[in-house]
């Protein structure tokens, strides 16, 4: 790095001296071109016009290495995506917890213990930790947008069949698959903070990705004790066994299209192993309204594209079956490992105490669905400070 700066020391005693004449600018014979971006884009801008690309190698000066953005998208736009996949990692969370003030009353209309409802819990949380582990791969090969495309398309399967299941057992299959289907956008969400911004960065990015996965445990409960408690009919079927069943899965339904629209339009691909840093074309599987604007207004502002290195991207996508083997690699660390089971641990006593306490607390203390989830509230207000304090945190020891 010293050598480095001599060097550029000495070359601009060099230009003083000779005065004010044509300098070649390094590259000039047909070499590398440095690029230098500045924080007002007017260099990026000039290098668009010109239609020349920049370098991340300079041949003349072996030190020096050329700045270039790690992704092309604007930071609204960064936010904009990173908080579209935060609220769709909330579905999974909100699914898991969102019947948990009326366990009890669940349990009495399909006439079941409250032990066998309690498994209906259990079973939602193996699949949810056993399902990111498939579609994160899959989305790596693939992209990001088809995973979403199968995740959402399993969650709305499966909440149409829970609103007009009646019984026990298609309760229990069908969660599972409603958390296989939801369970995976956790993941994904983490995947596109990764796309869009440098470890640097990350920790504030992160703290928004993981909104949607942190305020699920606590706004779902009470979302759902308001349903139950003053849901109109028209939600219903005629009868009143199942009433409330029928009312939530039905609003996950609407809710879950609702949501699954507008991103099957316009969330654009942000998979660094399809895009690169977004200045290239998606395949054909993940083609969207965003992406074709954008590259459109590209090419008319005359940016070419490397048809080497967009080649060299099409060869990495492929429509490959889920393999959870892939993502078992990371426990052969045991940085990791020790992360993991840290918080393993700590989510499996939450989830032990919410489903215990919100039976226990009706009974006890004669409370109704919205009194008992009234409970989740202080577990909120800890995780949002945490949330944002420690996403500061993790950017400042970077």
């Amino acid at each position: 790095m010293a050598a480095s700066e001599q060097s550029i020391g000495d070359h601009a005693k060099n230009v003083e001296l000779q005065g004010p004449q044509d300098v070649e600018a390094p590259g000039s014979d047909g070499g590398a071109r440095q690029t230098q971006i500045t924080d007002d884009g007017e260099d990026a801008a000039d290098g668009e016009k010109t239609g020349e690309l920049p370098a991340t190698t300079v041949d003349h000066e072996p030190g020096i290495v050329a700045t270039e953005d790690y992704s092309i998208l604007t930071t609204g736009q960064k936010r904009a995506i990173i908080v579209t996949a935060s609220f769709a990692a909330w579905f999974s969370p909100m699914s898991g917890s969102i019947y948990y003030p009326a366990l009890t009353v669940i349990a009495n209309d399909l006439h079941v213990t409250s032990a066998k409802v309690n498994i209906t819990v259990t079973t939602y949380l193996i699949l949810q930790g056993l399902a990111p582990m498939m579609i994160a791969g899959f989305s790596d090969k693939a992209g990001r947008r088809p995973a979403y495309m199968v995740c959402f398309t399993i969650y709305i399967i499966a909440n149409l069949a829970l609103a007009l299941q009646n019984s026990y057992i298609a309760l229990l299959l069908l969660r599972m698959l409603q958390s296989a289907g939801s369970s995976g956008t956790v993941a994904l969400a983490q995947g596109i903070v990764g796309d869009c911004v440098t470890s640097a960065e990350r920790g504030q990015y992160v703290a928004w990705a993981s909104a949607g996965t942190v305020l699920g445990p606590t706004l779902s409960p009470i979302l759902g004790g308001l349903l139950s408690q003053y849901c109109g009919w028209h939600w219903v079927r005629s009868c009143l066994a199942l009433r409330y069943l029928w009312e939530i899965f039905w609003f996950l339904l609407v809710l879950s299209i609702t949501f699954f629209i507008p991103i099957a339009l316009f969330l654009p691909e942000t998979c660094r192993n399809l895009v690169g840093d977004g200045s290239y074309p998606p395949p054909w599987t993940s083609a969207n309204i965003t992406d074709m604007i954008r590259h459109r207004n590209r090419a008319r502002k005359g940016i070419p594209i490397n048809e080497a290195k967009a080649a060299e991207l099409r060869k990495n996508h492929k429509m490959v079956v889920p393999n959870p083997l892939g993502t078992l690699v990371v426990l052969a660390d045991p940085e990791s490992a020790l992360i993991l089971l840290a918080t393993g641990l700590g989510i499996a006593c939450f989830y032990a105490i919410s489903a215990g306490a919100s039976s226990a607390f009706g009974k006890l203390y004669g409370f109704d669905e919205l009194y008992v989830s009234l409970m989740f509230l202080p577990l909120g207000a800890g995780s949002i400070i945490s949330m944002f304090t420690t996403g500061k945190l993790v950017d400042w020891c970077a």
